[in-house]
């Protein structure tokens, strides 16, 4: 199998019997040690999910031709990555006073759209901040700046959770514990999330400099 990095070629051989997995580990490593991060594999044109790599990671790299490498510089990824994610929190808080404001309204359906497509924008984010956390060399497995003492993973998990919280009681027509969650727990995690953003942005940036 051939590997090409970032369009050169040469710069990596294995033996016919690797383990896939074993390679993309390897080319991780090799990666991180040049200051960039992978933001792709492509396999014989394959563009590799997750959940690909893991079917695939035992199998011998000789059942395949080419293995692609794309990488990104690591200070620019993440400075890119948290400024995208600091202009669409903004935009995530705006859609949740629309769904508060139509829960108050009594339109329920609508309300209900607004929280579904809230959800979906988040789920995207969270993708963004684990690509940015890589970009860090972090595994947000401890507080950062700016999260008020609770780890990034944590904060992840728990805005995910009450946002599908809301969408759950929202379908069970208890609009008493959507107003809740909208007012209490949603509203203040964004405030928190942006302070949390822009304390890794000012981070990323001043790594650069």
């Amino acid at each position: 199998m051939d590997i090409v990095v970032d369009g050169a070629c040469g710069l990596a051989e294995v033996d016919p019997g690797d383990k896939l997995g074993e390679v993309l580990d390897q080319m991780k490593g090799w990666v991180s040690g040049q200051e960039r991060s992978v933001i792709a594999f492509i396999l014989d044109g394959e563009d590799l999910e997750p959940e690909r790599i893991r079917e695939l990671a035992h199998v011998a790299v000789d059942r395949f031709a080419k293995l692609e490498v794309l990488t990104a510089d690591r200070g620019e990824l993440a400075i890119g990555v948290l400024r995208e994610l600091s202009g669409q929190l903004p935009e995530l808080a705006k859609s949740l006073r629309s769904a508060a404001v139509s829960l108050h309204s009594g339109r329920t359906a609508q309300a209900l759209r607004e929280l579904a497509g809230s959800l979906a924008a988040w789920q995207e984010m969270s993708e963004g901040f684990d690509l940015a956390g890589r970009a860090l060399g972090s595994d947000y497995s401890v507080a950062e700046q700016g999260g008020g003492g609770e780890s990034v993973g944590d904060l992840l998990g728990k805005m995910e959770a009450d946002l599908k919280a809301a969408d759950a009681a929202l379908k069970a027509n208890d609009t008493v514990t959507v107003g809740d969650l909208l007012e209490y727990e949603l509203s203040p995690a964004i405030e928190r999330w942006k302070r949390l953003v822009d304390a890794l942005l000012a981070r990323a940036e001043a790594r650069r400099r």
